[in-house]
């Protein structure tokens, strides 16, 4: 008998997504990348037709008009990551359609301009040399401008003048060695995205942050960190919070007194922001002169202020290092319980517990992935009622016994994620107890066995068992009636899973398995795995119907009357008849009446007419001579389930 180790059968199930992604792109002729080839000069061999210019990772160190004179359809120019130091303007001058210009990385110190580039949206000049901002007033007459990246060692008030005028979606500023900043300097500013990118060698400059907010709606800085005493932070502005403009806050790699991160989050609380993102986050301190005891009316406050209505709706802390050592976590745990926000995110701080809040909670969604938690989280806690998302993997949960009793009392959990922890359920008389609004679950990457489907939600619609140790699915367990999606790979199923109790089931996937692995046994053609990217999805699913010793086609009325079916059978159709072979196999999951078949689509009734197809038994007692009709056609020893008239 023919082996089938290294064919495939082909079953025809596809995601749409992928169209999604496929972009239009400017033909070849009109694209010259030269990136990473070690220039020092601008070639003179480019094609005059050139509309997008790479030269970014190169070692050029000067520009000339003569460069750039016969490329007037050119409209991107990318110069990033090279060592020019002094920048004039005119060599664009018959340019005049460039609309992306990107010089940053550089050692640019000086900047010519006497030109306007009319025509340009994106101007970058971050990471250069330059003392002070490098603005000309020149760029107040470039309206289209949309993203302007800077750089320089200090500002003054006067450096935006020329262009406060303009509508800009993005600025970016980056300081080096910085030296001075004129308060409200950047609130001249119009723009609805600002990014501050400060030294990260230096203390940082507050004012940048208090006039950051009263500048744009999305505020992103990048290098908080203050090594001097709490007694010399200057405390925001009393008059700061009636011109925060900001609503969404991004915070990256800070290094800051634990009193200090207080105080800055006491002003975010009472402001306009909505939205706030703290990641690598390292909080220290108290130093000797602030004992733990100062910090108790403080804490007070903050614990007074986040139980109160505000403007936030979700904080996220990622990537968080804790250098106070011997500071009472539980007060910490605390603030965070009790925050009157929607969604929380504490990623990656080593958190050993959290805990409930006291009041009824207005937590819809948590993420407390990448921690230390325990079996022990959120026992008998009935204040998290309007949870819908909880997030707990990569934890270190080992009860699935406990994980469901924590959820019985969320009477609105909809999505819990528990992969990647160390799950077990022996399954010896242990009653499990869900919440009944689950309809998701995903316990992938644990320690489950086949007792597993003892201790199920029962109105679970989407279940992940991916990658544990279940070598069978069981007789005699609960029905999940309401079950739609099981992903039962990389397991270790023997055989065929009888789904008896999942009368719902529209999707199975068991690939990774002994019973797709092993020596004589079948392989699935499946896009997420095998399409290859970059080629059509038209050209994918020729080359599977071609590799594939039989083609499968599992037929209902939703199916036949998509466009994917139709391409499908014709490639299929087509080889069936251009190689004389018996590869085609048509199953019918329901009955398909004959009106639900488009007209145009011939080629299918033609086949439903003259080929022999299977029809999914919907009676028990049917399907085992289904599964050996089935092996009969595929001409291959299956393994025999023994709960295959199930």
């Amino acid at each position: 008998m023919r082996s089938l180790t290294n064919t495939y059968v082909f079953a025809c199930a596809f995601t749409f997504a992928l169209w999604n992604n496929i972009q239009p792109t400017i033909e070849d002729e009109f694209i010259a990348n030269y990136s990473s080839i070690l220039l020092t000069n601008v070639p003179k061999n480019i094609p005059v037709h050139t509309q997008v210019l790479d030269f970014s990772h190169n070692r050029i160190s000067g520009l000339s008009v003569s460069e750039f004179i016969y490329l007037s359809d050119l409209q991107v120019l990318n110069l990033s990551y090279n060592l020019i130091t002094v920048l004039d303007f005119t060599v664009f001058i018959f340019n005049e359609n460039l609309e992306y210009l990107d010089l940053s990385h550089n050692n640019i110190s000086k900047c010519y301009c006497c030109l306007t580039l009319a025509c340009l949206r994106h101007l970058d000049l971050s990471y250069n040399k330059f003392t002070a901002l490098p603005i000309c007033q020149e760029f107040g007459n470039m309206f289209h401008l949309e993203y302007l990246g800077l750089s320089a060692t200090m500002i003054r008030k006067s450096d935006f003048r020329y262009i406060k005028h303009l509508q800009l979606h993005t600025v970016f500023l980056t300081f080096g060695n910085f030296s001075l900043y004129e308060p409200q300097s950047l609130t001249v500013l119009t723009t609805r995205n600002l990014h501050i990118a400060f030294a990260a060698n230096q203390n940082f400059d507050f004012s940048l942050l208090y006039d950051g907010m009263s500048t744009s709606e999305n505020l992103k800085i990048d290098n908080l960190r203050y090594t001097l005493s709490y007694k010399h932070f200057p405390s925001p502005p009393l008059m700061l919070l009636k011109k925060i403009k900001t609503t969404v806050l991004t915070l990256d790699a800070v290094d800051l007194q634990w009193a200090i991160i207080l105080q800055i989050f006491m002003l975010i609380w009472y402001s306009p922001v909505e939205y706030l993102t703290v990641r690598n986050l390292t909080f220290r301190g108290p130093l000797e002169e602030l004992t733990e005891y100062a910090f108790i009316p403080l804490l007070s406050s903050v614990e007074q202020s986040i139980s109160l209505d505000g403007s936030m709706r979700a904080l996220t802390l990622e990537h968080v290092r804790n250098k106070l050592y011997y500071f009472n976590q539980e007060i910490l745990y605390r603030q965070f319980s009790e925050m009157n926000i929607a969604n929380l995110t504490i990623n990656d701080a080593y958190m050993p517990h959290m805990l409930c809040p006291n009041r009824t909670s207005s937590f819809q969604y948590l993420n407390f992935s990448h921690n230390a938690l325990t079996d022990e989280l959120f026992q008998n806690c009935g204040t998290l009622k309007d949870l819908k998302l909880l997030i707990l993997q990569k934890n270190k949960f080992e009860s699935l016994r406990k994980v469901s009793f924590m959820t019985s009392r969320m009477k609105s959990l909809k999505y819990l994620d528990m992969s990647n922890n160390l799950l077990r359920h022996d399954g010896v008389d242990v009653q499990c107890q869900w919440a009944e609004s689950l309809s998701e679950l995903d316990l992938s990457s644990n320690q489950l066995a086949d007792a597993v489907f003892e201790c199920l939600p029962v109105n679970v619609r989407k279940l992940s068992l991916q990658n544990n140790q279940i070598s069978h699915v069981p007789r005699g367990m609960a029905e999940l009636n309401s079950l739609e999606e099981l992903n039962l790979a990389s397991n270790r199923l023997a055989d065929l899973p009888g789904c008896s109790g999942f009368t719902s089931l529209q999707s199975l996937n068991i690939e990774m398995n002994l019973i797709l692995t092993g020596e004589g046994c079948i392989q699935l053609c499946q896009h997420e795995r095998n399409f290859i990217p970059g080629k059509s999805i038209v050209e994918n699913i020729i080359t599977c119907i071609e590799k594939s010793y039989k083609s499968i086609f599992v037929l209902s009325p939703n199916f036949v009357q998509s466009e994917w079916c139709h391409y499908e059978l014709y490639f299929a159709h087509h080889k069936l008849f251009s190689e004389n072979s018996n590869s085609l196999i048509l199953i019918l999951l329901e009955p398909i009446p004959p009106y639900l078949i488009p007209a145009r689509y011939h080629k299918l009734k033609a086949l439903m007419a003259k080929r022999t197809y299977l029809e999914w038994p919907k009676e028990r007692s049917k399907r085992a001579l289904f599964w050996a009709n089935l092996r009969a056609a595929i001409s291959i020893n299956l393994p025999i389930s023994s709960e295959a008239n199930e």
